[in-house]
Protein backbone atom coordinates (compact mmCIF):
# COMPACT_ATOMS: atom_id res chain seq x y z
CA UNK A 1 0.00 0.00 0.00
CA UNK A 2 0.95 3.46 -0.94
CA UNK A 3 -0.18 6.51 0.79
CA UNK A 4 0.78 10.33 0.25
CA UNK A 5 -0.06 13.52 0.00
CA UNK A 6 -1.19 16.34 -3.04
CA UNK A 7 -1.49 20.41 -1.74
CA UNK A 8 -2.94 23.07 -3.50
CA UNK A 9 -3.84 26.29 -2.49
CA UNK A 10 -3.78 24.92 1.51
CA UNK A 11 -6.33 21.87 0.91
CA UNK A 12 -3.99 18.54 1.23
CA UNK A 13 -5.15 15.49 -0.07
CA UNK A 14 -4.94 11.99 1.14
CA UNK A 15 -3.76 9.89 -1.28
CA UNK A 16 -4.23 6.29 -0.82
CA UNK A 17 -3.17 3.27 -3.35
CA UNK A 18 -3.54 -0.51 -3.04
CA UNK A 19 -1.86 -1.17 -6.33
CA UNK A 20 -4.02 -3.46 -8.56
CA UNK A 21 -6.82 -2.34 -6.58
CA UNK A 22 -8.22 0.57 -5.49
CA UNK A 23 -6.43 4.02 -5.30
CA UNK A 24 -8.56 7.17 -4.28
CA UNK A 25 -8.24 10.35 -2.26
CA UNK A 26 -9.13 11.64 1.17
CA UNK A 27 -9.24 15.57 1.44
CA UNK A 28 -9.21 16.88 4.40
CA UNK A 29 -11.20 20.29 5.59
CA UNK A 30 -9.50 21.79 9.30
CA UNK A 31 -12.70 23.91 9.94
CA UNK A 32 -15.32 21.05 9.88
CA UNK A 33 -13.71 20.12 13.31
CA UNK A 34 -14.19 22.41 16.55
CA UNK A 35 -11.44 24.90 17.57
CA UNK A 36 -10.56 22.37 20.29
CA UNK A 37 -10.12 19.52 18.73
CA UNK A 38 -8.67 21.31 15.55
CA UNK A 39 -5.96 22.87 17.73
CA UNK A 40 -5.15 19.65 19.55
CA UNK A 41 -4.99 17.97 16.25
CA UNK A 42 -2.50 20.66 14.76
CA UNK A 43 -0.24 20.48 17.73
CA UNK A 44 -0.16 16.90 17.98
CA UNK A 45 2.16 14.42 17.54
CA UNK A 46 0.60 11.40 16.08
CA UNK A 47 0.82 9.87 12.89
CA UNK A 48 -1.90 6.93 12.55
CA UNK A 49 -4.73 6.92 10.28
CA UNK A 50 -8.33 5.12 10.81
CA UNK A 51 -10.50 4.55 7.94
CA UNK A 52 -13.96 3.14 7.84
CA UNK A 53 -15.42 1.90 4.97
CA UNK A 54 -19.32 2.15 4.82
CA UNK A 55 -22.18 0.76 2.83
CA UNK A 56 -23.24 3.51 0.87
CA UNK A 57 -27.02 2.61 1.10
CA UNK A 58 -26.85 1.32 4.81
CA UNK A 59 -23.99 3.65 6.27
CA UNK A 60 -23.16 0.32 8.12
CA UNK A 61 -19.65 -0.07 8.60
CA UNK A 62 -18.39 -2.91 6.09
CA UNK A 63 -14.53 -2.72 7.03
CA UNK A 64 -12.17 -0.50 9.27
CA UNK A 65 -8.28 -0.26 8.51
CA UNK A 66 -6.04 0.90 11.31
CA UNK A 67 -2.33 2.04 9.63
CA UNK A 68 0.74 4.47 10.57
CA UNK A 69 2.39 6.98 8.17
CA UNK A 70 5.46 8.42 7.64
CA UNK A 71 6.07 11.20 10.57
CA UNK A 72 7.04 13.55 7.77
CA UNK A 73 4.01 12.82 6.31
CA UNK A 74 2.01 13.82 9.22
CA UNK A 75 3.81 17.27 9.64
CA UNK A 76 3.23 17.96 6.07
CA UNK A 77 -0.48 17.28 6.42
CA UNK A 78 -0.38 19.47 9.97
CA UNK A 79 1.06 22.00 8.01
CA UNK A 80 -0.81 22.50 5.43
CA UNK A 81 -3.77 22.53 7.58
CA UNK A 82 -2.25 25.08 9.50
CA UNK A 83 -2.29 27.19 6.37
CA UNK A 84 -5.97 26.17 5.33
CA UNK A 85 -6.93 27.59 8.95
CA UNK A 86 -5.26 31.09 7.64
CA UNK A 87 -5.93 31.09 4.04
CA UNK A 88 -10.21 30.08 4.44
CA UNK A 89 -12.24 31.81 7.15
CA UNK A 90 -14.94 28.48 7.02
CA UNK A 91 -15.34 25.21 5.89
CA UNK A 92 -17.82 25.65 2.79
CA UNK A 93 -15.08 27.75 1.47
CA UNK A 94 -12.48 25.04 1.70
CA UNK A 95 -15.24 22.62 0.37
CA UNK A 96 -15.76 25.46 -2.67
CA UNK A 97 -12.08 25.52 -3.72
CA UNK A 98 -11.39 21.73 -3.10
CA UNK A 99 -14.09 20.98 -5.66
CA UNK A 100 -12.59 23.13 -8.17
CA UNK A 101 -9.36 21.62 -7.53
CA UNK A 102 -11.17 17.88 -7.95
CA UNK A 103 -12.39 19.30 -11.48
CA UNK A 104 -8.60 20.92 -12.10
CA UNK A 105 -6.68 18.06 -11.57
CA UNK A 106 -7.15 14.28 -12.32
CA UNK A 107 -7.11 12.00 -9.27
CA UNK A 108 -3.49 10.16 -11.79
CA UNK A 109 -2.44 13.37 -11.42
CA UNK A 110 -2.33 14.00 -7.90
CA UNK A 111 -0.78 10.78 -7.56
CA UNK A 112 2.22 11.78 -10.42
CA UNK A 113 2.28 15.21 -8.49
CA UNK A 114 2.31 13.73 -5.01
CA UNK A 115 4.79 12.43 -2.53
CA UNK A 116 4.19 8.71 -1.91
CA UNK A 117 5.80 6.37 0.47
CA UNK A 118 5.62 2.83 0.57
CA UNK A 119 3.40 1.32 4.28
CA UNK A 120 2.39 -2.03 5.17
Amino acid sequence: MHVGLYQKDAIPFVLLNWPGKMAFEVILNIHTLTDEHANAWLNGSGNTIIFFVLDAHTNVIAAMKTFTIPPILAEKIRDCLEKQDGQYTNAVAVDARMEEIMTEVPLQTMFERGKLFRIS
